[in-house]
């Protein structure tokens, strides 16, 4: 049994289609400690969901009588109570194209799964979901003075940032450039800058603060839910230290596939969608992010979105020529 799952109830409702992987998952989960059921029909599903009231609902895209678009409008329209408590993953394996992932996520999905998922992967995600994210808040209650000297100090930074930006080199070298400037700033152990294609799962790192000579590296993206997570949401998510929580170290331990590294994960978005992240993983001593920070890594994103489409620009404008 998981550690987490050991001190933490979390109830997962299934609802696949096919009868043979719906099992298997939910006899893994089960030993892992997670409370499953299995939902055999439309009417079954609502009824769990009401009743019941898991956490997480993994459910097929196409789910008969009831696919899993027609069941978040449903849960969006008809009870805000359920809705704010469950979190939704939408599973699928022949219809993964971005529009879907999209239109799910724009309905309230929490997740996308694209089968057939590794069972060690559900988890990593159900434990990402679990974990309480950041948002940029007023931080009216920090002393004035501090607020304006650590504003003229992320000033500066900002400038070096755009400065950084300003240069003609190559792709790779403006993203190793930008990337440990952000290491330097936030003391983070290591800053990727990865290009991410959502719907092959695939990630190319393009630029890492720790290896000037990293280029092209891939990643399979199934291992980073933290990533997925940015890249369907296009938000920022920022997890603080758990390095107090007994429950995470025993289960990071447990399960190296899991990272509970503090970090921040910002997305970079260029007109056509988000390209990819700005990951940046603290050590795991750091204490609480402050807004500014998170802020500060934000706005390092866009600057990393300008850089890329002024590359894409360029590559067209070859093409062209």
């Amino acid at each position: 049994m998981n550690e987490l799952f050991r001190h933490k109830e979390v109830k997962v409702l299934l609802a696949m289609e096919d009868s043979t992987a719906s099992t298997k998952l939910l006899n893994f989960l089960a030993e892992e400690g997670v409370f499953c059921r299995a939902a055999n029909s439309p009417e079954e599903l609502k009824e769990f969901v009401w009743s019941w009231k898991p956490d997480f609902v993994i459910i097929d895209l196409l789910y008969p009588e009831l696919n899993a678009l027609m069941f978040l409008k449903n849960l969006k329209q008809n009870d805000k109570t359920t809705r704010s408590q469950v979190k939704v993953f939408v599973a699928s394996q022949f219809h993964n194209n971005t529009q879907n992932v999209k239109e799910c996520l724009r309905w309230g999905a929490a997740d996308y799964l694209i089968m057939p998922v590794k069972h060690g992967d559900v988890i990593s995600r159900i434990v990402l979901h679990t974990q309480e994210k950041r948002e940029v808040k007023d931080y009216t209650q920090k002393d004035q003075q501090q607020q304006m000297n650590e504003a003229q100090y992320y000033l500066h930074l900002t400038e070096l940032t755009l400065k950084e930006a300003m240069k003609f080199t190559s792709l790779d070298s403006s993203m190793h450039n930008l990337s440990k400037m952000v290491a330097m700033a936030m003391k983070a152990v290591r800053v990727s800058i990865v290009e991410c294609n959502l719907e092959n799962r695939v990630g190319i790192v393009h630029g890492s603060s720790d290896n000037r000579d990293v280029k092209q590296l891939q990643l399979k993206l199934e291992k980073y839910p933290e990533i997925i997570y940015t890249l369907t949401s296009a938000k920022i998510l920022a997890i603080d230290s758990l390095e107090k929580d007994p429950t995470m170290n025993a289960l990071s331990e447990k399960s190296k596939s899991i990272h509970f590294t503090s970090m921040i994960v910002a997305p970079i978005e260029t007109p056509t969608g988000v390209w990819g992240v700005l990951s940046t993983r603290m050590p795991n001593s750091r204490g609480r992010f402050d807004d500014i920070e998170i802020q500060f890594v934000m706005l390092v994103a866009h600057v990393v979105s300008i850089v890329v489409q002024r590359h894409l620009d360029a590559e067209k404008m070859l093409k062209a020529a």
